[in-house]
């Protein structure tokens, strides 16, 4: 019921309009969109989804949902108005989910990532070490903030965090922080 609403609110704004549906690659003339946008996602298309009960977390549907933008912010170049869109679209739609995020513990399908898998470890790990040393700084940060047990600092030269000490609510913190570091970086590399 709360992402149903949720994706209503995200709908209901004017400079949602071009989310609402499927990007019309070929009626656009932009025949390289399929090749930089691996996983094409639109607002129609996750509403569709929702009510065929294709989520069965809060988590997944946030995350379709937030490809929609950065399909967008990844085709379109940054100062463009889809771009900006898009931008404005993703701030409104984080502070939306976020809270579903944090309260979902329990209840079934509106649930949440309720424990964190080997995988999920696993895959933070692979992508930190894909960081800079800036970023990494600001990894250490939000440990140091939210999780001070999960750091190592016994060599001052070389802190290191203990993914498995985490607790959940920082673990999915660092994971969106090191999301966001390295699509900034590909953005850079274009």
């Amino acid at each position: 019921g709360q992402c149903k609403a949720v994706l209503r609110e995200i709908k209901k704004k004017d400079i949602a309009d071009p989310f609402l549906t499927p990007v019309d690659w070929k009626a656009l003339g932009i025949p390289d969109y399929p090749t930089v946008v691996k996983r094409p996602m639109d607002l129609g298309t996750v509403s569709s989804q929702l009510e065929g009960g294709h989520y069965s977390s809060v988590r997944q549907l946030a995350a379709d949902v937030d490809l929609v933008w950065k399909n967008a912010m990844t085709y379109n170049i940054d100062g463009s108005w889809i771009y900006q869109s898009a931008s404005k679209l993703k701030a409104f739609a984080d502070a939306k989910f976020s809270p579903l995020l944090s309260t979902s513990g329990g209840g079934g399908a509106e649930g949440e990532v309720t424990e964190l898998t080997f995988e999920m470890k696993a895959q933070l790990n692979q992508n930190a070490n894909l960081l800079s040393s800036k970023d990494l700084y600001g990894m250490v940060g939000i440990v140091e903030e939210s999780c001070k047990k999960a750091l190592d600092a016994t060599n001052p030269s070389e802190v290191e965090i203990d993914i498995d000490t985490l607790d959940l609510a920082t673990f999915l913190k660092v994971e969106r922080y090191v999301q966001d570091c390295l699509a900034r970086q590909k953005k850079k590399s274009k």
